[in-house]
């Protein structure tokens, strides 16, 4: 018998498609038909289809975006938390939006990172799936082109000023960072596969007067968890244990942290470090 034939008034189409703005495919679905059936039912009515740069122009009032600030230390701190969190991908070489997304069960990562780009692009959040985990994509224009890279150390120029410097190390924090407090002592530590990464944040955070061990090797590649979950690289790990050192660090990030947890975490070490009378006054 075949598939029964779509009929869809002319007029219905010029309402969807010309004055609603409704794109070809959202039509398809609303009448259960494909996509070019309806680009030939519009041919047929006489209705000129949308070039691409016209459909593009139209998805952009859509859903508005607004280029990158260009502010310096905001663009150090997406590029430490893209490193330790972010995919981020050019959906269309020829296209025109970057995708930055992220899968988290903690709501705390979801906020922040709905907190980050709200205000440059669409943001869509789906979930929860199993365990609680919830999925977040971030539809930016080019001006976030800047993240598509991933490096695999510290870039110069971040290097060369706290003022960048540390909003660095706040986004990487926020994405692999933990301030904790076990057998009554507290403690920070970086855990991550970056190790030239966490070297030369070893090597800057000395001369802030951070003082801590080299990063080592905590976990070998092939390490297999609790739950199943298998490494498949080495994990190193930079820690902070001195309650100067753990002061000096806390008054270096506190300012730039934007991570919920992560700043609750902070403070609770920073509480236990004033009751036992070191490293703050």
């Amino acid at each position: 018998m075949g598939r029964p034939k779509i009929e869809i008034p002319c007029d219905v189409l010029h309402e969807l498609y010309q004055t609603q703005k409704t794109s070809p495919k959202v039509i398809a679905q609303r009448f259960g038909c494909h996509r070019q059936t309806i680009i030939n039912r519009l041919r047929n009515c006489g209705i000129a289809v949308r070039s691409k740069g016209e459909a593009m122009a139209i998805a952009k009032v859509t859903f508005p975006r607004a280029d990158f600030s260009g502010d310096a230390r905001e663009k150090a701190y997406l590029i430490g938390l893209r490193i330790g969190d972010l995919t981020v991908t050019h959906i269309n070489p020829e296209g025109q939006t970057i995708k930055v997304e992220c899968a988290s069960t903690r709501p705390e990562q979801i906020t922040l990172i709905r907190e980050l780009f709200q205000d440059y692009g669409r943001v869509v959040e789906n979930g929860p799936y199993a365990q609680g985990r919830i999925s977040i994509q971030c539809l930016l224009n080019l001006s976030f082109g800047f993240l598509l890279h991933k490096p695999n150390r510290i870039p110069e120029w971040i290097l060369e000023a706290d003022d960048t410097l540390l909003p660095f190390l706040a986004g990487y924090t926020d994405a692999e960072g933990h301030f904790g407090i076990s057998g009554g002592k507290a403690r920070f530590a970086l855990a991550s596969g970056d190790s030239e990464i966490l070297k030369q944040a070893h090597v800057r955070l000395s001369k802030l007067g951070v003082i801590c061990p080299p990063p080592y090797i905590w976990l070998k590649r092939g390490y297999v968890n609790s739950a199943g979950v298998t490494t498949h690289r080495d994990i190193w790990r930079l820690g902070v244990y001195r309650a100067n050192s753990l002061s000096r660090l806390i008054k270096l990030l506190a300012p730039h942290l934007r991570h919920a947890k992560r700043r609750r975490d902070m403070e609770k070490v920073q509480r236990h470090l004033q009751e036992k009378g070191t490293g703050f006054s």
